[in-house]
């Protein structure tokens, strides 16, 4: 067990940090928390590795989590949060990951106040991304199940959207393969998305899609693909 605090004190107010770091065999948490006055004005004095560490957005509230247990020699699972509030709004992101030898899966979420412009100053790996999404909420699912040693299902989720813009965007992808020898091979595939944005062209679409491919060796080899797409368009365009 490992804890850190860490203060700095300004004419007008200062900075905390406080951090905590459990480690085992099989896991290990780490935790975070950190406190900046809004008053702090001496955040330009600090050097680059303190600048590195608390960011340079004055009011900053932010706590951190992450948890790492090795359940197994094949099994894994994963586990990290962070909130920040500041006086022009939060952010916050969630991620949950499971592994074994058959199944992957990873869960996301986060969510961006509209009015937190300085998001993208934030010392976070996924500063950009979050800075891109302002506004919205979103969150993804993505797995992959190997079934049996034929037969794999792949997926992947995706819905967003923002109050404040009144916009919803989702995506569904499926896939399915099929490999019933050493040479034979299904795929089967269902896309779907929707995005209202009205700068968007282009509404909704699906696609599905079915291919078969076998070799018959010096005979030749057979492709059968079927693709089946529909849209839906808000706009239309002339010329």
């Amino acid at each position: 067990l490992n804890v850190d605090h860490l203060q700095l004190l300004g004419k007008n107010g200062g900075a905390t940090v406080d951090k905590l770091n459990l480690e085992g065999k099989k896991f290990k948490i780490d935790f975070r928390h950190q406190e900046m006055g809004d008053q702090f004005q001496e955040l330009t004095q600090l050097l680059e590795l303190e600048r590195n560490r608390l960011g340079v957005i004055s009011g900053l509230e932010r706590t951190d989590l992450n948890v790492n247990v090795q359940l197994s020699p094949s099994r894994s699972f994963l586990y990290s949060t962070m909130k920040a509030d500041s006086p022009n709004g939060g952010a916050s992101r969630e991620q949950l990951t499971y592994a074994d030898p058959k199944l992957q899966i990873s869960m996301n979420s986060r969510e961006v106040d509209p009015n937190f412009a300085n998001v993208g100053m934030l010392v976070d790996p996924e500063k950009e991304f979050l800075s891109a999404m302002r506004g919205f909420q979103q969150r993804d699912v993505k797995a992959s199940w190997q079934i049996s040693p034929n037969l794999k299902f792949d997926a992947y989720l995706l819905d967003s959207g923002s109050e404040s813009l009144d916009q919803t965007r989702y995506i569904r992808n499926y896939q399915l393969a099929f490999k019933p020898d050493k040479l034979s091979n299904i795929v089967a595939r269902r896309f779907e998305e929707r995005n209202d944005d009205p700068m968007s062209l282009l509404f909704a679409n699906a696609t599905e899609f079915l291919s078969l491919n076998r070799d018959f060796g010096r005979f030749g080899k057979l492709s059968v693909l079927m693709e089946n797409k529909d849209f839906e368009c808000q706009n239309s365009v002339f010329f």
